[in-house]
């Protein structure tokens, strides 16, 4: 209750708040409350890659991830520079989320965190805690409580709050940076994912491994309502996504899906033989550049090009992925990038397990990505000027 009050006192001073929803938060139906109390007062969402499936990729409230290095331009933008009130619900901030200069993030808007541990509250974000309330509590019962008094405020007359406006500006600057990202030519394997999130669009859940597949995933599948979208989050566990969707298909009794990337599938490959046994109906992508491209950029970037154990001829190799799926007698298919929209479709319509390999270039790159030690509205390939000046004035 201390903390819902908290949040509506907040609120009552603020003209750009923002929810930020994490994992912490995931009781369905206690984010429907919340949903309806941010629909209501017309409040932007942004969320953990975690929790990125709460809402549908296409929500109105839905502003994406927030990623110091790999999230949304726009859930960045709208975070870190436009907010002047963030009420964090079950979400870390850690640095993975808010950059490594934590003190530098979001500095003109105030910061309420609800989170249950406590451990990870005795971090400071703001410099000293300046602008900032922690609150140890169970995200849920606070969600229930700011139900609760929005009930009681509606029934009394009391200010319904509207912020109409300030969503629009998001909406601006979403549509915005969406279009530089679109123009993006190294973001073709996004483009890809989008278009292999609509021939997934009747699974129950994706589970995605670790690596860039997982980056082009959080920024670019088309989640559906009540599509699960399944991370590993900060464990960063390559071999994840097959038997997590191995799984995903015993909780729920329907079909699944997995992205891998060529190095995670093989950390678990042998899991073609369960699916095969039991006829497991798993889609599984395998995204093959025939290299571990997030550590091969970071060596491109940060260690003068010099690769070691990234690609074919530096200490790394995959194989024939198609081959092998076909070897267990598994249906697979190996297409090339460009032709996923023409042929993905159609073969992904079938019963039961199948393997789509889609080849990429070797140097494939995830963007947009923040340059180390760099604000996370400002990431690489940087937005031109104007358009970024435009947005910062709104």
């Amino acid at each position: 209750v201390v903390a819902a009050n908290a949040i509506r006192g907040a609120l009552d001073k603020a003209q750009r708040p923002v929810i930020m929803l994490g994992h912490g938060v995931s009781d369905k139906a206690v984010r429907d409350q919340l949903f309806t109390l941010a629909r209501q007062w017309k409040i932007p969402i942004i969320t953990s890659v975690l929790e990125m499936s709460a809402l549908p990729w296409d929500d109105p409230l839905n502003f994406g991830c927030i990623g110091g290095a790999y999230g949304h331009r726009y859930a960045n933008m709208i975070a870190n520079a436009k907010s002047d009130l963030l009420i964090c619900l079950g979400i870390s901030l850690c640095t993975r989320q808010i950059g490594t200069k934590v003190h530098e993030f979001a500095k003109n808007a105030k910061i309420i965190r609800v989170d249950i541990d406590n451990y990870n509250l005795q971090r400071n974000i703001h410099e000293n805690g300046i602008d900032e309330m922690k609150f140890c509590a169970d995200a849920a019962e606070v969600i229930r409580a700011m139900a609760e008094n929005a009930e009681s405020a509606e029934s009394d007359g009391s200010t319904i709050y509207d912020f109409s406006e300030w969503l629009a500006v998001c909406a601006d600057i979403k549509k915005s940076l969406r279009a530089v990202d679109d123009s993006i030519p190294e973001r073709y394997p996004n483009r890809m994912i989008a278009d292999l999130s609509d021939a997934l669009a009747d699974t129950s859940a994706v589970a995605v491994d670790v690596g860039q597949h997982m980056v082009w995933s959080y920024q670019s599948f088309h989640n559906q309502k009540n599509q699960k979208l399944l991370f590993s989050g900060g464990h960063g566990a390559m071999g994840y996504g097959l038997p997590a969707a191995i799984g995903a298909y015993y909780a729920t009794g329907k079909p699944v899906a997995c992205i891998c990337g060529d190095g995670a599938f093989q950390m678990n490959i042998q899991e073609l033989q369960w699916v095969k046994r039991e006829n497991i109906p798993v889609k599984m992508i395998v995204m093959n550049n025939e290299a571990l491209g997030m550590i091969r950029h970071l060596q491109r970037d940060y260690f003068d090009c010099v690769y070691a154990d990234t690609s074919d001829g530096s200490g790394f190799s995959s194989c024939d992925f198609t081959d092998v799926a076909q070897a267990y007698g598994i249906p697979a298919k190996r297409i090339q990038g460009e032709d996923v929209e023409k042929y993905a479709g159609g073969f992904l319509e079938q019963n039961g397990p199948e393997l789509l390999e889609i080849m990429l270039e070797h140097g494939t790159y995830a963007y947009p990505k923040t340059c180390l030690g760099e604000p996370i509205h400002n990431q690489q390939p940087y937005i031109p000027k104007p358009i970024f000046d435009e947005l910062m004035e709104l």
